[in-house]
Order: structure tokens, then C-alpha cells, then sequence
């Protein structure tokens, strides 16, 4: 509590003397010396920082839009670094070799270059819209966590990257991801102009398949190991992609697992997100082709709004074909929070014209097999209010099912019961909404915004729309940084 207060008076006296200058020049000492966490942010006037020797933990640096120049020495505590919507930004410069573990900057337009070598303990980067950012180099830095957007050359060679997805950098041509034996999972779906690709002594066995049917047909490979699957002619049969959307922890991983019929998603029956990006597997039924895609949940996600919607994005951009049903998953009442959660992604991802496109799904319904009881809870929720009424309207239908866990421990015959019980539970509810989805999956793909396009609007939404964002939306800082110093990187199944 009073090491709080203190950080508290710390950054209420830094804003009181800084706020408007345009040089902040700290050499710290044992009078002066900021720690924990400190934020820099609407310095209107600030065109440059230089830190050095303060034991600081956590730096951002916001909406300061004359800035052009960060440097950053002997701070030997500082462990996560952001910088976000930086208009002027030409150069952050790292000196002394820094601790630091994760790095964010994005909306940086000005910068053209990030010199990465010296971060030789980076486990997380992060690099969204910074359009004179061409290329990057993160090679040979020890780096597990990669997330970036609108890159044309990427080095991420010699690093411990188990997952890499690039579906938010839709121009890139050239990617070497050598010479990694941690990697397990490359989506390059949504990269249709790639021509290089160095997969050279990615040695992992779980690392099998490889899709470049949507890449151009004469991509140079230099190939993984022998059993890599490379596919690169797009399949002839049809396949109805099912992108599953939500608040977090109202069932969407558990309502994979029964779309599925596997355990590959993992569920939790917590309210703290555990799907950390999308996931997505094929599968049959009846002798058609579905694909699943599970998305990341919005609410108490530990993630600023903006990387919770470019996560979804990625997502939905790893079925280059487009969107057959969006399934919107609520679980027990349609609250304030799912009529704000529909709005933001109908408004910020899809628009309208999703609707057509959208069902929703109702989990925990334990009367699911009764029409009839059904057909009374559809009516309630639109006898509820006006809002809720038309969104219901605008939307095919709600579907009801009940997925209840089988993941128990088992201690006794009585919990053995209860999952044999709750698995032909589960077995009812993939019957009753996938011979739903079957008759009314469109033929016609639905298609979200190119990148380049999106992105500007998921932008001026949020700019727009931040002071009605509900508070939970917005992540708390430290858990935020906790989060990306801790958890592992997302799963693509």
C-alpha cells in the first residue's frame, strides 16, 4: 500500500514539473530516483526524453506528439516499455543493455527503424501501425512472444517463437523464421504476397502443417523438416467457417470443444480471459467440412481494447475466404455488457452488414431439449427492453445448448457418473447446432474490411468512442504487465 502511495506522489510530482517542457533529461541519484511504475503521457511540448539509472519497472510514454526522440540508459529494473500514438517519433534508442522483457510501440508513424540487439532478455514484442517501419530484425534475441502488423520483411530467426502468426501484415515479402526448433505453428493465411520464406532447421515434430495456398504460387520455401505438410493448392470442397465471438468466460472455448467434439481448447470457468489469441480446427460433419475459429474474449482480458480487436482480426484473417456464421456466445442473461460487446464488433470489425451472417448462442441452458422452453426464454429476453429486442430481430436466430464441463476431477463413481452424464449432454448440443448450421450457413462467404482499411477504423472507433467504453474494457496496469511477463504466447490449433 505504500509503496502505491508512493509511485502515486511520484508520478503526480512528474507530471506537476514535466508536463510542459520539452526536454525531460534525468540522470537519477539517491535523491532522485523514480520507481516502479511511471507514466509519460499528453506532454504536449516534449520533443525528448533521456532516462538514466532510475529504478523504474514499467514505462509508457502516450499521445505525446512532438516526441522524436527516447533514449533509455542503465535503467537495470526496467522490465516493460510502451509507447503508443507518438506522432513524431523518429528514434528510441537503448543503451547499456537493458533488462527489459516486453516491448510494446505502436501508432508511431515517423519511425523507421528499432534497434533490437541490445535487448538481448526481450520475451515479448509487440510492433502495431508504424507504416515507415518496413522492416524488422528481432533475430537472435531469446524473443517467445512476437505481434506485429503491417510489416513488408521480418527476421525472427534463432529465437524461442512457438507460435507466429501474420495475418495483420498482408503486404509481406520476405520472412525467415529459421533456425528455431521451438516452433510448432506458422500462419502466413492472409499473405498473399510473400515470396521468400527461410523455414530452415525448424526442427519441432509438432510442427506438421503448413498452409501457402493463399500465397502466390511461385514462393520460394526453403522447407522445415521432411514431415511438414506444406499445402499450396486451395481444396475443392467448401468449407463453412465458424468464427466464435463473446464475453469472456461465457463458454466459447467449451462450445468449441463440442463444435469439434475434442478437448483442444481450453476452458475455464473463471472470468480472466485463458484464450490469448484465436484458435482454429477443422472438422466434419455429416461428410462437410466446418472450421472453427476461437476468438479472444472481450472483458477482463488484461489487454488494451484495441489489441483484444486486433487479436479477433487476426483470427477472422486466417480464413482468407471469409466468414459463413458468426456465433455471438452469452451464457444466463442478456445483460448491458453483451449489448455493448455486440455493438463494439458489429461497429468496429464487421458493420452492419454482418448481421445476416450472425447467430447467437445461448449456453448453461439446461432446458435446451424443450422447444417449448426455448421459444419462452427467446421471447423474455425480447419482452426485456428495446435495445436487446432489436438486436435479437437483426440476427438469424438463438440457438440454445448446454456444454457443462468434462474436465472434473475424478474422485469417486459418483463424479465418474456426472461426466458420462454431461459428455451425452454436451453430444445433444453439438447435434442440435451443427444440423442447425447446416441448413443455414450461407453459400456466400462474408468479408471483413482489407487490413490497410481496418485498421484505420478500429482507430477512430476507439478514439471516438473512448469516453463510452465501459470501465472493464480498460485493463489494469499491473496486471497487464504481469500478463505479458508471465503468460505464454496464444495457441493456433
Amino acid at each position: 500500500m505504500a509503496k502505491r502511495k508512493k509511485e502515486k506522489n511520484d508520478q503526480k510530482f512528474f507530471n506537476h514539473k514535466y508536463s510542459n517542457v520539452e526536454v525531460i533529461d534525468i540522470v537519477g541519484n539517491r535523491y532522485l530516483n523514480y520507481g516502479g511504475h511511471l507514466k509519460i503521457e499528453d506532454f504536449m511540448n516534449l520533443k525528448s526524453i533521456n532516462l538514466e539509472k532510475l529504478k523504474i519497472i514499467s514505462l509508457k510514454i502516450i499521445n505525446c506528439s512532438q516526441l522524436n526522440n527516447i533514449k533509455l540508459s542503465k535503467l537495470t529494473e526496467l522490465e516493460s516499455l510502451s509507447v503508443n500514438n507518438c506522432q513524431g517519433l523518429i528514434e528510441l534508442i537503448f543503451l547499456k543493455k537493458p533488462n527489459l522483457t516486453v516491448l510494446e510501440i505502436s501508432n508511431c508513424p515517423q519511425l523507421n527503424d528499432i534497434k533490437l540487439s541490445e535487448l538481448i532478455k526481450l520475451k515479448s514484442l509487440t510492433v502495431f501501425e508504424c507504416p515507415k517501419l518496413n522492416g524488422l530484425n528481432c533475430s537472435s534475441i531469446g524473443l517467445t512472444e512476437l505481434e506485429i502488423s503491417k510489416l513488408s520483411e521480418v527476421d525472427c530467426s534463432n529465437t524461442l517463437i512457438e507460435i507466429l502468426s501474420f495475418n495483420l501484415c498482408p503486404n509481406i515479402t520476405k520472412l525467415n523464421c529459421s533456425n528455431n526448433d521451438k516452433l510448432i505453428i506458422l500462419d502466413v493465411t492472409n499473405c498473399s504476397k510473400l515470396k521468400e520464406l527461410d523455414c530452415t532447421n525448424c526442427s519441432n515434430s509438432n510442427f506438421t502443417r503448413l498452409d501457402l495456398s493463399n500465397c502466390p504460387k511461385d514462393i520460394v520455401v526453403k522447407r522445415p523438416h521432411p514431415n511438414v505438410n506444406i499445402i499450396q493448392d486451395i481444396e475443392d470442397r467448401k468449407t463453412k467457417n465458424l468464427v466464435i465471438v463473446g464475453r469472456t468466460g461465457c463458454g466459447k472455448s467449451a462450445l468449441c470443444n463440442v463444435l469439434t467434439n475434442t478437448d483442444e481448447f481450453e476452458e475455464s470457468g473463471c472470468s480472466i480471459s485463458v484464450t490469448k489469441n484465436f484458435k482454429k480446427k477443422v472438422f466434419e460433419w455429416k461428410g462437410k467440412n466446418f472450421r472453427v475459429v476461437d476468438t479472444v474474449g472481450v472483458w477482463n482480458t488484461k489487454m488494451p481494447l484495441k489489441n483484444v480487436l486486433y487479436k479477433i482480426i487476426d483470427g477472422i484473417y486466417s480464413i482468407p475466404e471469409g466468414i459463413s456464421q458468426v456465433l455471438f456466445v452469452f451464457d444466463e442473461s442478456f445483460t448491458e455488457n453483451e449489448v455493448n460487446i455486440f455493438n463494439l464488433l458489429k461497429d468496429s470489425i464487421f458493420q452492419s452488414d454482418i448481421l445476416d451472417y450472425v447467430t447467437i448462442v445461448r449456453t448453461n441452458f439446461s432446458n435446451f431439449k424443450n422447444k417449448d422452453e426455448c421459444k419462452r426464454n427467446r421471447d423474455k429476453l425480447q419482452e426485456k427492453n428495446e435495445t436487446i429486442a432489436k438486436i435479437i430481430k437483426s440476427c438469424k436466430d438463438i440457438v440454445y445448448v448446454d456444454n457443462p464441463p468434462t474436465n472434473i476431477n475424478i474422485v469417486d463413481d459418483d463424479d465418474i457418473d456426472v461426466v458420462e452424464t454431461n459428455k451425452k449432454m454436451r453430444a445433444r448440443s453439438r447435434t442440435i447446432l451443427l444440423d442447425y448450421l447446416d441448413k443455414e450457413c450461407q453459400d456466400k462467404y462474408f468479408k471483413i474490411e482489407s487490413w490497410n482499411v481496418l485498421s484505420n477504423i478500429i482507430v477512430k472507433y476507439i478514439g471516438e468512442n473512448s469516453d463510452k467504453l465501459p470501465e472493464e474494457m480498460q485493463p489494469d496496469p499491473d496486471l497487464e504487465m504481469l500478463e505479458k511477463i508471465s503468460e505464454p504466447f496464444c495457441s493456433i490449433l
